[in-house]
């Protein structure tokens, strides 16, 4: 049966809130032998299902082909790069008859680490699912992945989605940096003064405190004095807001309050 009749059934039952399920031939009533009986219309509805069909994959023929003319590649132009290029129709014929034990070259050796992951497919390339770009067109896919200013998180997010190749993520990174639009937009940190602590100009001004651990399963509340440098270290049972408050409490009622 036809992936369009399919769609066009599909989408029509959308409109309806069933359940399907299995009942066993056994279990069947006796057939309305009426709505089986071979009908003088049966070609005629055939004919016109067919003629639907054909308009419906007519349709998504023209609207691939129109959508392709709108890519940067194909998987057409890619074939035609890959079989130009000497080192990625090396690769290709190794995946397709077999890696050798040993890299047989140095300029291969990327590909000979992801042989086992690398596979053929209309005569493209492929890792994992991603389309491994030959160097004559990785300027292009370059300039489609830069084409809004993204910038280069987002240029190396969108890349490794569909593609591939070796040092993309360089190539990515010096396209951006070249750019002076990108290098205008980018939103730079804001930089921030270092503001260092005020001098504690006598003891107990400030305290810092912290825990500690856990040191042989016990856990610790440190009380540092700021201007003495001197600690205050009390044992904790738990690190629960109630325990450290009482032992704040305890080292306050003994230096009073910071």
């Amino acid at each position: 049966m036809a992936a369009c009749r399919l769609t066009r059934w599909a989408i029509a039952l959308m409109n309806y809130s069933f359940d399907i399920e299995y009942c066993s031939t056994k279990n069947f009533c006796q057939a309305d032998c009426l709505s089986r009986l071979p009908s003088s219309s049966d070609k005629l509805l055939d004919a016109n299902f067919d003629h639907r069909e054909a308009e419906d994959e007519l349709t998504v023929k023209q609207l691939i082909v129109e959508l392709q003319a709108e890519l940067p590649v194909t998987a057409r132009v890619i074939a035609e790069a890959t079989e130009k290029d000497s080192v990625f129709k090396q690769v290709k014929q190794s995946v397709l008859s077999g890696w050798p034990e040993k890299c047989p070259r140095e300029e291969l050796r990327s590909y000979f680490i992801k042989r086992t992951e690398l596979s053929v497919s209309y005569g493209c390339l492929l890792w994992e699912m991603k389309t491994v770009i030959p160097m004559k067109l990785r300027s292009r896919v370059l300039m489609e992945l830069h084409e809004t200013h993204p910038g280069r998180e987002c240029m190396v997010s969108m890349a490794r989605q569909f593609c591939w190749w070796t040092a993309m993520n360089k190539d990515i990174e010096m396209k951006a940096q070249s750019c002076e639009g990108c290098a205008t937009a980018q939103k730079n940190p804001a930089k921030v003064a270092v503001k260092p602590w005020e001098v504690a100009d006598r003891p107990w001004k400030r305290i810092h405190v912290d825990f500690a651990g856990p040191i042989n399963g016990n856990m610790f509340l440190i009380v540092v004095d700021a201007h003495s440098k001197c600690p205050e270290v009390l044992h904790m049972s738990q690190i629960t807001t109630e325990q450290t408050i009482e032992s704040l409490k305890t080292v306050f009622a003994r230096f009073d309050f910071p």
